[in-house]
């Protein structure tokens, strides 16, 4: 129960990648070429002997303290693998979260239908929404995540702090609402709560994973395929569709959802900010789409192949998402590879 209320001390990550030169990098003692350094100043010791500036053999320090970074990078990837680890387990227990409040202990199945709860839902929500916009965005969940992964501060990432909100962001909004919020410190409360999962239930768990990203990729190969036949789908919408699609409004409407997706302003969708659309078509549960399948149906309006949706590639993005909502809406569909999934079916 504490999850929700107890916030461990952050520390400062640590800076790398640094384009400065050894020599820039390094403590000066003084000024000028004479200048004196301590030698042990320049990885971080700062006790030992001064020696001149210019007797500093610059090739053997440059190997050195190359060596040491080299040793640092790895061990901060090693950190974020980890973290990469843990969050896949979350999503695993995520779409296993009933079985598992199943066999969690009844002291926690009351807390969790307490007023005690609530209040913890309600403290923790504040807390971490820092800008007070009235929900968290993925930045804000960082504290959170690193005391679930029980992972060093420098070791959870953006793209970490992103992934794990997904998890939960049931209005595909790209922010977590108090109703997100409180799913997700339940969440949170039960996977903490018990001592492991059983093999039945990660047995579950990987199954459970596996037919969604299947329904997920279904989709996906149909839209690979049916957006080479756009036009042709697009003559069997009824008229109404037809005119919308050649309106203002449609201009206005997707050049605002552009603009909603565009979480960076630069004029760029990236992958991982189609996530909610890919939900829209797919009907999935959140957990269930990846930035694998994000990156996937990027690359199929990605006409100029660098990596982002530039908005008039949107535009044929949006087209293709009306036609197919239309045509699914029809009481007798035409011939189209796309099966968007129901709820519940």
């Amino acid at each position: 129960a504490d999850m929700g209320v107890h916030v461990p001390p952050m520390d400062a990550a640590p800076s790398h990648g640094t384009e400065a030169s050894l020599e820039q990098m390094v403590t000066l003692h003084g000024g000028g070429s004479m200048a004196f350094i301590d030698k042990d100043d320049m990885f971080g010791g700062g006790t030992g002997p001064i020696i001149p500036y210019d007797d500093i053999d610059w090739s053997q320090a440059s190997k050195i303290l190359k060596h040491y970074l080299s040793e640092q990078n790895e061990h901060v990837q090693r950190g974020q693998k980890d973290v990469d680890e843990m969050l896949e387990l979350i999503r695993r227990d995520v779409s296993i979260i009933d079985r598992i409040e199943s066999r969690a202990p009844s002291s926690i199945r009351e807390f969790l239908e307490s007023d005690s709860f609530w209040h913890a839902v309600e403290a923790r929500f504040s807390e971490l929404d820092v800008d007070d916009s009235g929900s968290v965005s993925a930045e804000e969940l960082y504290p959170l995540i690193v005391q679930l992964t029980d992972s060093a501060p420098w070791a959870v990432t953006e793209s970490h702090c992103r992934s794990f909100s997904r998890l939960f962001d049931f209005d595909a909004n790209g922010d977590i609402s108090f109703r997100d919020f409180s799913k997700l410190l339940k969440t949170c409360i039960l996977i903490t709560s018990i001592d492991g999962t059983t093999e039945e239930e990660r047995a579950a768990g990987h199954q459970v994973m596996a037919e969604a990203a299947s329904v997920v990729e279904e989709v996906l190969d149909a839209v690979e395929q049916d957006v080479k036949c756009i036009d042709r789908f697009e003559a069997q919408c009824p008229e109404e569709v037809k005119s919308f699609l050649n309106s203002n409004s449609f201009k206005d409407t997707m050049k605002q959802r552009f603009s909603d997706l565009d979480s960076s302003g630069s004029g760029l969708v990236a992958p991982e900010d189609l996530y909610p659309v890919i939900i829209e078509l797919t009907q999935s549960e959140p957990w269930a789409v990846t930035d694998t399948h994000c990156r996937r149906f990027a690359k199929v309006f990605d006409d100029s192949e660098d990596g982002f949706i530039q908005e008039e590639e949107f535009e044929l993005l949006a087209r293709f998402c009306v036609v197919v909502s239309a045509l699914e809406s029809q009481s007798d569909p035409p011939a189209s590879a796309v099966k968007v999934q129901q709820p519940g079916g």
